[in-house]
């Protein structure tokens, strides 16, 4: 009888043991699925909708520059109310879980992490957007100030590496270096003037740099490439082994008090160009708030004859504006249709319209601000 009670006993204690056993492997199998789905590394990133944030902070006159006397507001008009918000994109690493999720969700988007970065690091991608972003901001002021028929001169600030070509040997230069100059040469003025320098050398010769990179001065030996001489603008990037530079120009116009400046922050990339470019012609023109009092969301880059371009992402800014209350969304032409759907899709009531040009858009606002 004892015996009996003791094996009993036992199958007990190893069928509870074995249960405690099972419990745990399935908690454990759970915690590390869990992992797996939100917190392992993947080879994708995110795209969702990004912020929506008013310009005016944005786009002052410069130090050097007096804001104009503004004239007194009509009572039809509101302009402390109306607000030009440029949108973005958030890029950021995705889980498993919202890799999978991107299938049914169409708020968000994952794409291969090579496919955006294409073999940069995210701080050279970074890097790289900044110096896009500042030309963009360039090219806004400029725009703005042909519509204004304001005189102004281009100077060359700096000239930056705004690309690298990903399968070069070992070229030596990061994105965002700035070239000062040659080694025991002149300081370059502008891009010409280092095909200028150049002249001296051919392909395959090893030309020395000095750049600016984070702030100090280095040397930067490099191996001119194969090309036909005379050595040209265009044919710049192959002897430099296969970079991309950008002229970072700032604007200088005839009367000081309309110098204009923009400081977008950490905000890197062209597709704020249209916007800034509005935000500038509000200060620069004689008028009241050219928003009247609406707030008007859009995107789109911009070229110095005002010219508006195409942008990646629209979809997700539709989004953003909508979410800040925007009533106008300002969409160019090539992803006008892309941009309508979504907004049709979400049911909002922002009215979105395409536009081709710097000027299209200001009448644009001004037709949307009279049937108000």
């Amino acid at each position: 009888m004892k015996k009996l009670y003791e094996e009993r006993k036992g199958r007990e204690l190893s069928l509870k043991s074995s249960g405690v056993r099972q419990l745990g492997f399935i908690m454990m199998a759970t915690a590390l699925f869990m992992y797996m789905l939100l917190y392992a590394p993947t080879p994708y990133v995110m795209y969702e909708p990004g912020l929506a944030a008013p310009t005016k902070p944005m786009v002052r006159f410069g130090e050097e520059g007096a804001m104009k006397p503004s004239p007194s507001p009509s009572p039809a008009s509101t302009p402390e109310e109306g607000a030009f918000l440029m949108t973005a994109v958030r890029l950021s690493d995705a889980n498993w879980w919202e890799t999978l999720s991107s299938a049914w969700d169409t708020d968000i988007a994952t794409y291969s992490r090579s496919s955006i970065l294409r073999g940069y690091t995210e701080q050279e991608y970074a890097e790289r957007m900044t110096v896009v972003m500042q030309g963009s901001q360039n090219q806004a002021i400029e725009a703005a100030y042909r519509y204004a028929h304001l005189s102004y001169q281009s100077v060359v600030d700096s000239i930056a590496v705004s690309d690298v070509k990903q399968d070069s040997d070992g070229s030596g230069w990061q994105l965002g270096d700035v070239l000062v100059s040659l080694k025991g040469g002149e300081p370059f003025t502008d891009a010409k003037q280092i095909v200028l320098e150049l002249e001296a050398y051919k392909a395959g010769d090893e030309a020395v740099f000095i750049v600016k990179r984070e702030g100090e001065e280095q040397d930067v030996a490099i191996k001119l490439g194969a090309y036909e001489a005379p050595l040209t603008m265009d044919k710049l990037p192959i002897a430099l082994g296969g970079v991309q530079l950008a002229e970072l120009r700032s604007l200088q116009p005839d009367d000081s008090r309309f110098k204009l400046q923009i400081d977008s922050g950490a905000i890197g990339g062209p597709s704020a160009g249209l916007m800034f470019a509005l935000q500038s012609l509000d200060l620069l023109l004689d008028k009241q708030d050219l928003t009247g009092g609406a707030i008007i969301a859009g995107t789109g880059t911009i070229a110095a004859n005002g010219t508006v371009g195409e942008i990646g992402g629209i979809a997700f800014k539709v989004i953003a504006a909508s979410r800040e209350g925007a009533e106008l969304f300002l969409a160019p032409s090539a992803n006008y249709k892309e941009a309508a759907d979504k907004a049709k899709d979400m049911g909002t009531s922002m009215k979105v319209v395409s536009v081709n040009t710097l000027g299209e858009a200001k009448q644009v606002i001004e037709q949307y601000v009279r049937e108000k």
